[in-house]
């Protein structure tokens, strides 16, 4: 019995190993790269290269950021697998090195800390401004010094001090 179990793992070994290596993505995995590419701004606007996201990941996290290495075949494999439907490839004939780019819904969503939705930024400092600014000539008028402070307090704080944290 005892060797009749060996040989049955045996046998189903290389099968769990290639089960392995076709598992979903890890979560924690796509979570941090989602969190890491909103703080890029030109993830809202052209893209972020996956060379720039993984060298940003290595620095962020101390870990290598490997395409190939996680299983997938290229750079554009990963995305898809890791990052939809968030985000998309901008340009999937770079197989390798693509521009990785945030769905408008992501991007509209004005997030503390995260100026890869600053399109969001933008919409909550107008409405900031209509709500709390002073009409001049037809047109809504806030001083730059009272933004922060309107904005920590009307706003989902995306405006606020210490928000500003992002990567070029």
């Amino acid at each position: 019995n005892i060797l009749f179990s060996l040989v049955a793992q045996c046998r189903s070994a290389p099968k769990t190993m290639a089960l392995q290596a076709h598992a979903p993505p890890s979560a924690k995995l796509a979570e941090r790269l989602r969190d890491l590419l909103l703080r890029f701004p030109a993830v809202a606007a052209g893209g972020v290269r996956w060379s720039v996201l993984c060298a940003t990941f290595h620095r962020t996290h101390a870990e290598t950021l490997d395409a190939k290495a996680l299983g997938f075949a290229s750079a554009v494999d990963a995305v898809h697998a890791l990052l939809k439907p968030h985000f998309y490839v901008v340009n999937e004939l770079a197989r390798d090195d693509p521009a990785i780019a945030a769905a408008d819904e992501v991007v509209l969503e004005a997030r503390r800390g995260a100026l890869g939705t600053w399109p969001g930024h933008y919409q909550e400092l107008v409405d900031v401004v209509k709500q709390r600014g002073c009409l001049h000539g037809g047109i809504a008028c806030l001083l730059a010094s009272k933004i922060r402070r309107c904005g920590g307090r009307h706003t989902n704080g995306a405006l606020a001090e210490g928000s500003w944290d992002y990567f070029t």
